[in-house]
């Protein structure tokens, strides 16, 4: 008899402006390819929006969640890659997850304020420029909108309170800047995924 082979853990990636989600999405996603990637910025601008306007983002990221779960609906692996700033915006992804009884791993990236900052303010030479008119006001190049997120920031730890999240989700943090690894949580089953993500990330090691 032929066994079912469990799937391995969807990827979010989490992070606040600046600290390298986009490319730590993509490093890992280079070496996983039957994982799809669901990037916002990459969304955003294959629906069409070639500035920034956080008015669009509501129908932005109905459409990653219905990337997503049509991806799941098939059998499929995601890579998903947003700010995830607050308890209630990550658990849209993790009712997903339930939903299709698959688990996570939730990959933090970090870096220091400053740090962060500095690759915001570089960005200006190479992305698009913001709408005027968005109800934030605030161009996505300019690093006062790190001041934004980290004020609506919520602690991931949190989250474990829930049996449902605690049972499905591994939690890792990842700093960019020192290229340190921290495991904070982990489902047993995911020991030899996280342990190939910690590789891709510090391939030296």
């Amino acid at each position: 008899m032929v066994r079912n082979k469990t799937p391995p853990p969807i990827i979010l990636v989490a992070g606040k402006y600046g600290c390298g989600k986009t490319t730590i999405a993509k490093t890992i996603h280079g070496e996983l390819r039957n994982f799809e990637l669901i990037a916002i910025d990459l969304t955003r601008k294959e629906m069409g929006f070639t500035h920034y306007d956080s008015r669009d983002t509501p129908s932005v990221m109905r459409e990653m969640f219905r990337r997503m779960e049509t991806r799941l609906e098939n059998g499929g692996n995601v890579i998903m890659e947003r700010p995830h700033q607050t308890f209630l915006s990550r658990r849209l992804s993790y009712d997903i997850i339930l939903e299709y009884r698959r688990t996570a791993v939730l990959l933090e990236v970090v870096c220091p304020e400053d740090v962060a900052k500095l690759r915001i303010s570089q960005r200006k030479a190479h992305t698009e420029t913001h709408l005027p008119g968005a109800e934030d006001h605030l161009d996505p190049n300019d690093p006062a909108i790190y001041n934004r997120i980290q004020g609506r920031w919520e602690d991931i730890a949190s989250d474990f309170n829930l049996d449902s999240v605690r049972s499905v989700l591994s939690h890792v943090v990842f700093n960019t800047h020192t290229q340190d690894t921290q495991v904070m949580q982990m489902v047993k089953s995911h020991r030899r995924f996280i342990e190939r993500i910690c590789g891709i990330l510090k391939p030296d090691v």
